[in-house]
């Protein structure tokens, strides 16, 4: 370019000039996809100097929406404004749980189950929705939900109520023609004996064995059991010798008598008859098989010739 200057109806020689073009800046930044909850952090890149839609400058922002959005950005350079840059930080919902608990008596599975999510994991390590737990205390368990790539994590609670206490004490040995009582002692329960009676207490006269579940106002429940042997004078009670070793046992347990039995049960706690056989009528040592029954507590019931004697094992 060329330039010529008139002064007083003169003018000069033609003297060059250049007109230097500064280009715009091209600004570029890179678009966010987040979780509720997150901070997208967007960076510039193609200035020397930047003016954020948020109100920020520098070449990075870091912005935290709650629903998507749109940011803005131009960039200077040497004076040089750029054309206004859209970028879309995108916000993806992370899953609303419902997570319920469950209260439960000892001994007793609990069900926890989670709802609002695609996909779970507990504390435990299971990946259901639901899931069945067993403890003997109140225990919290944890579950994250996760849904289009989003998490979030809640807690549930497992209450446990204990057993009721009931103990109907010890065998009882009866003259004939007498009556006993049995007292399955306790405040705010309800009873179900073996006899169909539902009292606190019953009155016996017969040989047998009874049982008793009481029920507590947390609907948990516990049992006992009580053997009544019957005998026609004293002299009777120097009889019977009833032993049964080892106990508690593993696999075999020695029955050792010093009267002649008749046949045995072995009895689970709820009242079931588990194991029924008879024996060779005679005294001395019997060999009991219990390889084939789960750990537990049981009560092993003998016969025998005026006899009939409970006696409480434990299978380890």
């Amino acid at each position: 370019m060329y330039v010529r200057g008139i002064s007083n109806g003169c003018s000069s020689a033609e003297v060059a000039a250049t007109v230097m073009v500064i280009p715009l800046p091209i600004v570029t930044v890179d678009s966010a996809n987040i979780c509720l909850g997150e901070t997208a952090t967007l960076t510039a890149n193609g200035a020397e100097t930047y003016q954020w839609s948020t109100g920020t400058t520098g070449s990075t922002v870091d912005v935290s929406p709650k629903e998507t959005v749109k940011v803005y950005l131009v960039g200077t350079s040497s004076g040089c404004t750029s054309d206004t840059v859209q970028t879309i930080i995108k916000v993806r919902p992370v899953p609303i749980l419902v997570i319920m608990g469950d209260t439960v008596c000892l001994g007793q599975v609990a069900t926890l189950t989670a709802t609002g999510a695609a996909a779970y994991l507990w504390s435990t390590g299971e990946t259901t929705s639901s899931i069945e737990v067993f403890t003997e205390k109140d225990t919290e368990f944890t579950v994250t939900g996760t849904i289009d790539g989003c998490s979030t994590s809640s807690s549930a609670f497992v209450s446990v109520f204990p057993l009721p206490n009931i103990n109907l004490g010890n065998d009882i040995i009866l003259l004939q023609g007498k009556d006993t009582i049995l007292d399955a002692a306790g405040t705010g329960m309800t009873y179900l004996w073996s006899t169909g009676a539902t009292t606190q207490s019953i009155v016996v006269n017969e040989m047998g064995t009874y049982s008793v579940t009481v029920t507590d106002d947390h609907n948990c429940s516990a049992s006992d059991t009580i053997s009544v042997t019957l005998i026609s004078s004293n002299n009777d009670l120097e009889v019977s010798k009833i032993e049964l070793i080892p106990n508690p046992i593993s696999d075999y347990v020695q029955l050792k008598s010093n009267v002649a039995i008749d046949s045995y049960q072995v009895i689970n706690l709820v009242g079931k008859v588990i194991i029924s056989s008879n024996l060779p009528t005679d005294v001395g040592n019997h060999v009991l098989d219990f390889s084939l029954l789960p750990s537990g507590t049981y009560f092993v019931k003998v016969v025998g010739n005026k006899l009939m004697k409970m006696v409480r094992v434990v299978k380890i």
